[in-house]
């Protein structure tokens, strides 16, 4: 592959075979491989994908012990999106070059469709630390006034501070068969990052893979979740399998200004 070649999408690259890097580096040793120039931090962080042209991943294999790490000899096996979002386990020093292990949520529904270990060039992304999960404590009492209103029939979202407007902006609900809840519900927890697959057991049969979906305001034990989607352009009109739907920018906007417990109302 033309490194400098622009690419469509983020572009993964991984091995048909992949194991833990501790393992891995186990078994290299007793092969006699020389590890001098390889340096490993451990490191745990998000990065978010910025150019849709320049990202790539990369991915180490234990069929080539002589050549470890990140590589870009390994075939694609997964296009990713601006506005990605994805967990930073640690870093790989390889030939002067800073690459980024990525770590797999730990709850993944279906976990034998994640093909091999993933890396990222670091010059690619935006790093950036996080507190990561966020969970509304039982009892716990919400630290402001703020709210979220969800209005289906309208599709927008408005966000409150008391009487204050902090946001007004389209979004995209849940189709027909999957519609988004209506009531009052509680943000109970809050993420950067989640890995999104379908189909969902007594929900939806659709099946899909959306790694990195990005700031992400649960309010139904279910699974409702206002969150970014980088897949698709249609705020505004019904698209989603019941979650609420912004563009990645607006739905960070939105992440950092909410707080844990605030109420989240949807309504026609």
């Amino acid at each position: 592959m033309n490194k400098h070649r622009l690419l469509p999408d983020m572009t993964v690259f991984s091995p048909s075979h992949s194991l833990r890097a501790s393992e891995f580096l186990h078994r290299l040793k007793l092969l006699g491989v020389k590890l001098a120039r390889k340096k490993y931090f451990n490191y745990r962080g998000f990065f978010m994908v910025t150019s849709v042209s320049l990202v790539v991943f990369y991915g180490f294999t234990a069929q080539a012990p002589s050549v470890m790490g990140p590589s870009e000899s390994y075939p694609v096996i997964v296009r990713l999106r601006t506005g990605v979002v994805l967990r930073v386990a640690y870093t790989v020093t390889e030939d002067g070059r800073e690459w980024y292990k990525i770590m797999p949520d730990a709850e993944i529904l279906y976990p034998e469709r994640i093909e091999g270990d993933w890396y990222v060039a670091a010059e690619f992304v935006h790093l950036f630390t996080n507190i990561g999960d966020v969970n509304f404590k039982k009892g716990e009492v919400a630290s402001s006034s703020k709210r979220i209103i969800v209005d289906i029939s309208e599709q927008m979202l408005y966000a409150y501070d008391g009487e204050i407007l902090f946001m007004t902006e389209p979004i995209s609900t849940g189709l027909n068969l999957t519609p988004t809840p209506r009531g009052t519900f509680t943000i109970f927890k809050m993420t950067p990052s989640r890995f999104m697959q379908g189909p969902i057991p007594d929900v939806s049969d659709q099946i899909y893979d959306l790694p990195g979906v990005p700031w992400n305001l649960y309010f139904t034990e279910d699974g409702a979740v206002i969150h970014g989607a980088y897949w698709h352009d249609h705020f505004g009109k019904r698209w989603s399998h019941g979650c609420v739907n912004l563009p990645p920018q607006k739905a960070k906007e939105l992440y950092f200004w909410a707080d844990i417990g605030i109420s989240v109302n949807g309504k026609n």
